[in-house]
């Protein structure tokens, strides 16, 4: 059953497997329903952080109740804040597009730190021991040596 499902998937191709959803307008799908749509990533960011917050301090069932009956408030108190005062979560979208290259940056630094390099060209000569510089210090062209 698996396999043939997986076959018929693999001959369909990627713009035949997707064609569907071609006809969905995120956009406007999200300016008719943007409170319910708000309210929803409330209820996750809220609830989670409840949970986070006050699991260690409210344990078992009661903790738990009390968690998501907090997180659920809060999604609700600020859905309807929003609808009063006229923002969306769609006008933080430079913020959000900056953040999320901010921590993309961090990301790509940490992998680079996580695989022996750094801050310096030090670290990069040690891996490559027969690595040289031109005279123009770290921002020079790396000739790699005989």
């Amino acid at each position: 059953m698996v396999v043939s499902l997986f076959v018929q998937v693999s001959t369909l191709g990627l713009g035949e497997l997707f064609r569907p959803l071609e006809y969905i307008d995120l956009s406007r799908l999200y300016e008719r329903y943007a409170i319910l749509i708000d309210l929803a990533i409330y209820l996750l960011i809220f609830v989670g952080l409840a949970q986070v917050t006050l699991g260690k301090r409210f344990q078992g069932n009661g903790g738990k109740a009390i968690a998501i009956g907090i997180g659920v408030s809060l999604a609700i108190s600020l859905a309807i804040a929003e609808q009063l005062l006229g923002f969306s979560l769609r006008s933080f979208g430079p913020i959000a597009a900056g953040i999320f290259l901010g921590i993309l940056g961090v990301m790509i630094f940490r992998l680079v730190q996580h695989l022996g390099g750094g801050t310096s060209f030090l670290r990069f000569y040690r891996l490559y021991p027969g690595a040289s510089f031109n005279d123009r210090g770290r921002a020079g062209v790396l000739c790699l040596g005989q």
